[in-house]
């Protein structure tokens, strides 16, 4: 028997070191991330081994830089 262990939008927050938000943001805008494997009352549900190695995926780091308009 295998176990299986979930995780939500916290507990994804946590494993990826970003906020609530920004797990939402992911979840509907990256290609990559994870689908998850049930939304309850609009709260999506991962398995947690999907989340940390969507973690291992190297990413940058603050803000995009903005574009400098060279009018």
């Amino acid at each position: 028997m295998s176990t299986h262990i979930l995780m939500g939008v916290k507990e994804a927050a946590l494993c990826l070191k970003v906020q609530n938000q920004r797990v939402m943001e992911l979840w509907h805008e990256h290609p990559d991330f994870p689908h998850p494997i049930e939304v309850l009352y609009n709260d999506p549900v991962w398995w947690a081994e999907d989340i940390e190695e969507f973690a291992k995926i190297p990413r940058p780091v603050g803000r995009p830089k903005k574009q400098v308009d060279p009018s």
